[in-house]
């Protein structure tokens, strides 16, 4: 599991726009194949948003 500190840290140093999102239950590499953890309503909402065409 990744460290919290530098994952601030870098959120922090980010432009906007921007959006901390944790996802209870999963580790560092878990989003990579533990499709069922991985919140596609979160990411379409957030890209609909910023990524508009």
């Amino acid at each position: 599991m990744a460290s919290v500190a530098p994952l601030k840290l870098a959120y922090s140093k980010a432009t906007e726009p921007k959006e901390l999102h944790w996802v209870k239950g999963a580790g560092h590499v878990d989003l990579y194949d533990r499709v069922t953890l991985i919140p596609f309503d979160k990411l379409k909402s957030f890209f609909d948003q910023h990524l508009a065409a």
